[in-house]
């Protein structure tokens, strides 16, 4: 069973309940990435996002090639990526790449949809950062 400790953590889902939480770790996919792995890039589109659980993850960047970004900020654990390109449906508008090893919990686009149906409090969430 996946640790919702990462979700709780973070800002897109906070006031949701425990129980709420579980099955939405239930509904995501445990991804690990080494130093230098790219989340998602810029002008990709935006089919998922992810929660950070562990790790540390650069935003880079109008370049976004990673030799020659400059990072823009450094996301921690509860931070996540993506998940306004998913919510509307648009590209990524960022280069994101893992500073160190990062382990993140991937949610698709469907399930994002899904998700913002049964707690709307996810999109008010989206919004507020």
């Amino acid at each position: 069973m996946i640790d919702v400790s990462g979700l709780a953590r973070s800002g897109l889902f906070a006031g949701i309940d425990a129980s709420a939480l579980a099955l939405i770790a239930a509904r995501s996919r445990l991804r690990q990435f080494a130093p230098g792995d790219t989340l998602c890039q810029a002008g990709q589109s935006g089919d998922c996002c992810w929660v950070i659980t562990a790790g540390l993850v650069d935003v880079l960047g109008p370049s976004g090639a990673s030799c020659t970004a400059e990072v823009m900020m450094r996301l921690r654990k509860g931070s996540t990526v993506g998940d306004v390109a998913v919510i509307l449906g648009e590209s990524h508008r960022e280069t994101v790449v893992a500073s160190m090893p990062t382990t993140a919990l991937e949610l698709g686009a469907s399930e994002i949809g899904e998700l913002v149906q049964r707690f709307p409090q996810v999109l008010i969430n989206a919004l507020r950062t």
